[in-house]
């Protein structure tokens, strides 16, 4: 995917892991014409119980429906959107797997590994290491 990016406002953030109530309130306020995440929606020692995965989950699949916003995988999202078993990164738990599951289901091609803008080129360094090199 590709967008012209040429004077348009642009908010870039990552490291959600679970606390997207901070990225709600920024998007709201910047007003942004494009939102880009750079991944790791999940996985977090603060906000660590069932229901902060599913609501984690239930705000990102309300995030990706506005065509504004784009998010791509990050490590910390990859064993869980695509049970890869040799990816796990800290904090993995198989019922945080069935929890974001049952509510992801098949939205799962809506975040992408990588996004191109005019100028750039985005992606999560994971996906640069295991699919480029």
């Amino acid at each position: 995917m590709k967008i012209d990016s040429k004077n348009k406002k642009i908010v870039i953030f990552s490291d959600v892991h679970n606390d997207f109530y901070r990225v709600k309130k920024i998007v709201k306020e910047e007003c942004a014409d494009l939102n880009i995440c750079l991944g790791d929606w999940f996985d977090s020692f603060d906000y660590d119980t069932p229901k902060d995965y599913k609501d984690t989950a239930s705000y990102l699949l309300e995030y990706l429906n506005d065509e504004k916003n784009i998010s791509l995988w990050g490590n910390h999202d990859v064993h869980y959107l695509s049970d890869n078993k040799t990816t796990l990164c800290s904090g993995y738990e198989n019922w945080k797997y069935i929890d974001i599951d049952e509510m992801i289901g098949n939205n799962r091609g809506n975040l992408q590994k990588k996004f191109k803008s005019t100028k750039y080129v985005f992606s999560q360094v994971m996906f640069i290491f295991f699919f480029i090199y």
